[in-house]
C-alpha cells in the first residue's frame, strides 16, 4: 500500500466518524467549554435578577461602605464606623472599599448601590463559570464543576454585595489554577510570578488566606521542584505587592500592622459575658451595640481618644482575659460557631430548626458529601485534593473563635460544592458503567 492510498483511507475513515458524530462535537473543545461557561454566567444573571433600586447606603452600618464613602469624599482611608468619625483606620483590608469608592465616583452616591449589586452578581457568575474549567484542569472532567455551579444556583446563595466575600472566592478559584500547576511541576516562565502577584492582590482584599498561602508555599518548597530564583519569587513577591499598604500602616500608626488591625476588637465582641454565637443574635440582644464602635458611641469615643491601634490592643487583652477566666463558655461558643459555619442555622442547632429553606438544605447536603468527596479525590489527584483541603482546613480557623456570620463561609463555598460535585459525578459514572456492562 502506497503512502498516498493510506492517507486516503485515513481521510475516508475520519469523514465517516465526523458524519456519525453528534452536532455538539463539531464545536472545538475550547468552544464547548466556553459555551458552558457562558451558560452558567447567563443563568447566574437570570437567577439573581431583581429590580435593584438606587438608594443611599452611606451611613447604613456597613464598615466597608462607610470606608468607601469616606475615601470618595475625603480621599482618606478613615472613619469606618457609623456613629462617630474615629480617624485613620486599618479596620479592613483596603482593596474592596477602594473598589466601592470607585463605583461611588463613577455612578454617584445613590446609583452606585445598583452598580454594586450587579457587580457582586457578575463576580458570582464569573467564579461559578470558572468551576468547570478548574475541575477539568485538575484532571477531574467538566462534570464536578457543572454540578457545583448548578447547586449554588439552585440554593441561590445571597450575594452580600456590601462585603468582599465572593470577590475573595473568585480570587481563590483563579489562584487554584497556578497553585495546581506549580505543585505538578508545570512552572513555565511567568507562572510563578503570576501566582505571587495574585497572592499579593489577595492580601489587599483579605488577610485570612495568608495561612493557605504559607502552607502551600511550604508544600511547594518541600517538593523541591523550583529553582532558587523561583522560590524567592514565590516566597517574597506577595509581600512585595502588598508592601505599600504595610508601609502606609506603619507611617500612620507607628506600629507594624499586617494589613488589618481589628483582631482584638472582633475577639472581644465575640467573647464576653453577653456574647452568643452569631452576629445576628448579638445584634438582637444589643450585646454588639455595647461592645462594638460601629454602634456603641462609648466604644467609638475610645477609638478616637486612644487611637485605633491602642484601642485594638486593649480589646485583645480584654478578650484573652475573659477566655482564660471562662474556658467552658468559650468552648461552647466555639462549638456553636463551628457548627454554624459548616451547617448555617438561625439557632446554631441545625437539627432543632423547624423550618429550613431549600438553599440551606442544599448547602448542608453538599457539605456532608464533600468529606467522602475529598477522600475520593485524594486517590485520583493528590495535588488537587491537597489544595482544596488547605482552604477547608485553614481558612475557617479564625471564624471558630469570632461571632458567626453567613458571609464567612462564602469564600470557600465553592470548595465544598466542587468536592461534593466530584463525588456525585463519580457515583453517576460508576452507575452508568454498571448499567452498560449489564446491557
Amino acid at each position: 500500500m502506497t503512502l498516498e492510498s493510506e492517507l486516503d483511507e485515513r481521510n475516508a475513515a475520519l469523514k465517516e466518524r465526523l458524519i456519525a458524530t453528534p452536532p455538539l462535537m463539531f464545536f472545538s473543545r475550547l468552544g464547548f467549554r466556553l459555551l458552558i461557561a457562558f451558560a452558567i454566567f447567563g443563568t447566574t444573571l437570570w437567577r439573581y435578577r431583581e429590580p435593584y433600586q438606587p438608594h443611599e447606603v452611606c451611613g447604613t452600618g456597613y464598615e466597608s461602605l462607610q470606608l468607601a464613602c469616606s475615601l470618595s469624599d475625603t480621599g482618606k482611608f478613615s472613619d469606618p464606623f457609623e456613629v462617630l468619625a474615629t480617624g485613620p483606620t486599618a479596620h479592613l483590608a483596603p482593596l474592596f472599599p477602594a473598589y466601592v469608592s470607585l463605583l461611588v465616583r463613577l455612578f454617584g452616591r445613590e446609583t452606585y448601590a445598583v452598580a454594586l449589586a450587579w457587580s457582586a452578581i457578575a463576580i458570582i457568575g464569573l467564579h461559578l463559570a470558572l468551576l468547570p474549567f478548574l475541575s477539568r484542569h485538575f484532571g477531574l472532567g467538566l462534570s464536578p464543576g457543572i454540578i457545583a455551579a448548578s447547586v449554588f444556583l439552585l440554593a441561590r446563595v445571597p450575594p452580600y454585595q456590601m462585603w468582599e466575600s465572593f470577590y475573595v472566592g473568585l480570587l481563590a478559584v483563579v489562584l487554584a489554577f497556578p497553585m495546581y500547576d506549580i505543585l505538578e511541576g508545570r512552572t513555565y516562565k511567568g507562572k510563578v510570578i503570576l501566582s505571587g502577584i495574585l497572592w499579593g492582590i489577595m492580601l489587599w482584599m483579605a488577610t485570612v488566606p495568608v495561612l493557605i498561602m504559607l502552607a502551600w508555599v511550604a508544600w511547594v518548597f518541600a517538593k523541591n521542584r523550583l529553582s532558587r530564583r523561583q522560590k524567592l519569587s514565590l516566597g517574597f513577591l506577595p509581600f512585595l505587592v502588598v508592601s505599600p499598604w504595610l508601609i502606609r500602616n506603619f507611617a500612620v500608626f507607628h506600629h507594624l500592622i499586617f494589613v488589618r488591625d481589628n483582631l482584638g476588637l472582633e475577639l472581644a465582641v465575640s467573647n464576653n459575658p453577653c456574647a452568643v454565637f452569631s452576629f445576628t443574635a448579638n445584634e438582637f440582644s444589643c450585646c454588639f451595640e455595647i461592645n462594638h464602635p460601629n454602634k456603641g458611641l462609648d466604644q467609638a469615643e475610645a477609638v478616637r481618644l486612644l487611637g485605633e491601634y491602642a484601642y485594638n490592643q486593649m480589646r485583645l487583652h480584654e478578650a484573652v482575659e475573659w477566655i482564660q477566666a471562662n474556658p467552658g463558655r468559650f468552648a461552647e461558643l466555639t462549638w456553636l460557631r463551628s457548627i454554624a459555619l459548616w451547617f448555617p442555622s438561625p439557632t446554631g442547632h441545625p437539627l432543632a430548626d423547624s423550618r429550613v429553606s431549600l438553599g440551606v438544605l442544599a448547602v448542608w447536603f453538599m457539605t456532608l458529601l464533600s468529606i467522602p468527596g475529598l477522600a475520593l479525590m485524594w486517590k485520583k489527584s493528590r495535588s488537587a485534593a491537597g489544595i482544596l483541603a488547605l482552604w477547608l482546613l485553614l481558612f475557617p480557623l479564625i471564624y471558630y473563635v469570632i461571632q458567626f456570620d453567613l458571609r464567612y463561609r462564602f469564600p470557600i463555598l465553592w470548595v465544598t460544592l466542587l468536592l461534593a460535585g466530584f463525588l456525585i459525578s463519580e457515583f453517576v459514572k460508576g452507575g452508568l458503567h454498571v448499567v452498560l456492562r449489564k446491557g
